[in-house]
């Protein structure tokens, strides 16, 4: 049984495999057609679970111990991670990665105080931290770029949660080490798609099986990692097919704004006192009207669809390793916010063709069994006229290396380099692009790891790439930027008796050159200084003062196209100069038995602040979004405390916790007094037991009012939020844990509205929904 198991599973991941490695350009100027041979469905989640089974009857005849590992060599997401930071910092690790149900990586991240998520529906969600986001905050896979286009509110960061080992934020300026991109802070996500080490065990892994409820959605994920001898490999592949999610009331925030102000036109042409030809009238406009009424309860265009995966192989031997991956993905997801209401036309998504038919055939239903296969079709709808959607694609092909001793002076050499092939369209309802987005990229790091040197832990590195921008549409010429930068840096850390110092620097170059023959040319250089107090065991206090320079992106600089998704036509601006920003952060930690404490105070006062604003000006009916500069400033703080308790009589344990962030923005404009989309203040209270093998969380969070605002936004209300989940473990077959986990979010199903999002006012956050899912870990 499970021979044909693995048969059947090694005929799928060849066949994608093959598929996708061999895939079309997005690009219009190129073949449009997207090939796909999508592993998803029933029938592909089965086989994740059972091959997992399988897989952990295997792993219970080999050898329990841990993985053998060799000296650490592999770089975090900060070099001198091993003794204290000034930075603040926060660490999620695999179980609570594992126990968050978010599908994009600013979701699982939004419970860490100071990070909010900026949703764009519910595939998309970039990280903000400390009200900073965008160009600002890096999100990086094993170290490195993820090189996708998510610097755009509506486009996806390309990293699956499922995979992580471990997910670093670093809070505040961090472009020491990773340039101008890291400004706000950086995501590291470690999936271990390049080992490092070489296993006891011939095969491990950890498997997930997953549905939800508000979108009729599943996903299945599998994780494998092995190897025998010096070698050792990982593979991994995930699917899923959401639906349009669940909402408490409407997506608009007024949603029948236009139908009102057209009544109200047509009455004024009606005789008050003929009532007969009023009510005829009002029969009329209904009729009329009907297929425009706003949809309740359902967010329209929220579907999503998508799929990746990734093999990896490292040799491993006595002073290092090499090892390289391939990874890919392949989505597509709806534009929530951008398209009309047209509910008699809408067609069964499959392999984007029109299934028109069914619509007619379900009209002789019973009304019940109407509404039900009528949602159980919606969901793939983006071919209907005003439905518009993304289909996205990326390869990305990664090696790193390891060295221990590799100069004399030097512990640590870690490499790596990543190259990256991304391209997305933005589709119209009847299939005509919108606009499309390119970016193909290489990028390359080197770190040297020194000994101490009189009491100094230094740090040297490079990091040097290349980056090709393309933005364009149906009706336009693609505008092509390319990027070269270089840089050099240097940090080291001394410990005193009662403090720790750590100082570094940076120096980055910066060439651009446009589609029209314009180049710009940058130097950004960076620099901080930082202290942690050490006065006893309990109290760590930190202080932390840097300079940083960013470098305007491409498409700042030279965008002229219309963005389907945001609804605007963008402007670049060929005379921005580098973005600077001082800081000035201070920290305290307390823990002392059961108890912790943290909290976190900053200013981030900019320089050249590079921002989209809106111009009072349309082009092709769109309003104008234009890239300019202004002094800006960033003033919050967040804080968070925890108690561990534990009653050995009945083997009662738990967490409880408590946690506050807020953010001020201001800019020197003219016009506005505040940022857009500034993050609301929140209070997350949480609190989780364990019994035994049942694991529960409560958890309750306050999102404030948000009414400083710029004079093209509208405040948003606060709301409550009310989750709860269990755990119940088991061990299976002796050597497996399999967990059933289920949980129940928006318990209240109260409307909630993220300020952070740039749709905030046409796309809600789901409502009161049951998820449920098996873990297998092996």
């Amino acid at each position: 049984m499970y021979f044909h198991v693995y048969e059947y599973m090694e005929a799928c991941v060849n066949a994608w495999f093959t598929t996708r490695l061999s895939f079309q350009s997005c690009s219009p100027e190129l073949d449009m057609n997207i090939i796909s041979l999508k592993p998803r469905g029933e029938g592909f989640i089965l086989a994740v679970l059972l091959l997992s089974l399988a897989s952990g009857a295997w792993g219970q005849a080999s050898d329990t111990a841990d993985d053998a590992l060799i000296e650490d060599l592999i770089v975090e997401a900060h070099p001198l991670g091993d003794g204290e930071l000034a930075q603040s910092a926060a660490v999620l690790d695999e179980e609570d990665i594992a126990r968050t149900t978010g599908v994009a990586i600013g979701d699982v991240l939004s419970e860490v105080a100071g990070v909010q998520s900026a949703s764009f529906g519910p595939r998309v969600g970039r990280p903000v931290i400390n009200g900073l986001r965008g160009t600002r905050v890096l999100v990086v896979e094993n170290d490195q770029d993820t090189m996708d286009f998510s610097s755009s509110p509506d486009h996806a960061v390309t990293v699956e949660p499922f995979l992580a080992d471990r997910i670093y934020v670093l809070k505040g300026a961090s472009t020491l080490l990773y340039g101008s991109g890291a400004i706000g802070g950086v995501v590291d996500v470690h999936t271990g798609r390049v080992p490092t080490s070489v296993p006891e065990r011939p095969i491990t892994g950890r498997a997930l099986v997953r549905g939800n409820e508000a979108s009729n959605g599943v996903y299945g994920g599998l994780r494998l990692d092995g190897g025998g001898g010096n070698f050792a490999w990982h593979a991994d592949a995930y699917a899923s097919d959401h639906r349009d999610i669940s909402i408490p009331g409407y997506a608009s925030v007024d949603p029948f704004a236009e139908d009102e102000h057209d009544d109200h036109d047509d009455h004024e042409d009606e005789h008050e006192d003929d009532h007969e030809h009023e009510d005829e009238h009002e029969d009329e406009h209904h009729d009329e009207h009907e297929d425009e009424m706003p949809v309740k309860g359902r967010l329209e265009n929220s579907y999503a669809e998508y799929e990746g995966g990734s093999i990896g192989g490292a040799f491993v031997f006595d002073r290092g390793h090499f090892g390289v991956s391939v990874t890919t993905r392949d989505w597509d997801y709806g534009i929530v916010g951008a398209h009309h209401h047209h509910h008699e036309e809408e067609a069964h998504h499959d392999d984007h063709e029109h299934e028109d038919e069914h619509d007619d055939e379900h009209e002789d239903e019973h009304e019940d069994e109407h509404e039900d296969e009528h949602e159980d079709e919606h969901e793939h709808e983006h071919e209907e006229e005003g439905s518009p959607w993304i289909e996205l694609e990326q390869t990305r092909v990664q090696a790193k290396f390891g060295l221990h001793d590799p100069l004399p002076g030097f512990r640590v050499l870690e490499g790596s380099l990543t190259v990256s092939e991304y391209e997305h369209v933005e589709i119209e309802g009847e299939g005509e692009i919108g606009s499309y987005f390119s970016n193909d990229a290489w990028e390359g790091r080197l770190i040297l790891d020194g000994e101490e040197f009189e009491g100094w832990s230094p740090v040297l590195g490079l990091q040097f790439g290349v980056t090709e921008l393309g933005i364009g549409s149906s009706e336009a010429e693609a505008n092509v930027s390319e990027s070269q930068h270089f840089a050099a840096f240097a940090l080291a850390q001394k410990r005193f008796e009662l403090v720790e110092i750590e100082t570094g620097a940076r120096i980055e170059s910066t060439d651009i050159d446009g589609a029209d023959g314009v180049s710009r040319d940058y130097l950004a250089t960076s620099a901080s200084l930082g202290a942690i107090f050490l006065p006893d065991d309990a109290w760590r206090v930190r202080v932390l003062g840097d300079y940083a320079m960013r470098a305007p992106q491409g498409d700042e600089l030279f965008a002229e196209n219309p963005h389907l998704a945001v609804q605007g036509f963008e402007i670049g601006n060929v005379d921005l100069d580098e973005e600077e920003a001082f800081n000035l952060s201070v920290g305290v930690d307390y823990t002392r038995g059961p108890f912790e404490f943290s909290a976190n105070l900053y200013r981030y006062a900019f320089d050249n602040y590079i921002y989209q604003r809106e111009v009072e000006d349309e082009v092709d009916g769109l309003e104008v979004l234009e890239w300019s500069q202004a002094e800006a400033t960033f003033v919050g703080g967040d804080a968070r405390a925890a108690y561990r308790f534990a009653h050995e009589p009945t083997g009662i344990s738990g967490r409880l916790s408590l946690g506050f962030d807020m953010v001020q923005t201001d800019i020197d404009d003219p016009h506005e007094d505040h940022l857009p989309r500034s993050p609301a203040n929140r209070v997350l209270a949480a609190g989780e037991m364990s019994w035994n093998n049942l694991w529960a969380r409560l958890a309750y969070t306050h999102v404030f009012e948000q009414d400083d605002i710029t004079s093209h936004e509208t405040p948003t209300a606060s709301y409550d939020n009310v989750d709860i989940q269990f755990d119940y473990s088991l061990d299976f077959l002796g050597a497996s844990d399999l967990t059933l986990f289920l949980a129940g979010r928006n318990l209240t199903d109260e409307e909630q509205r993220n300020h952070v999002s740039f749709v905030k006012d046409e796309a809600p956050l789901p409502g009161r929904r049951i998820e449920a899912g098996v873990r297998l870990r092996f």
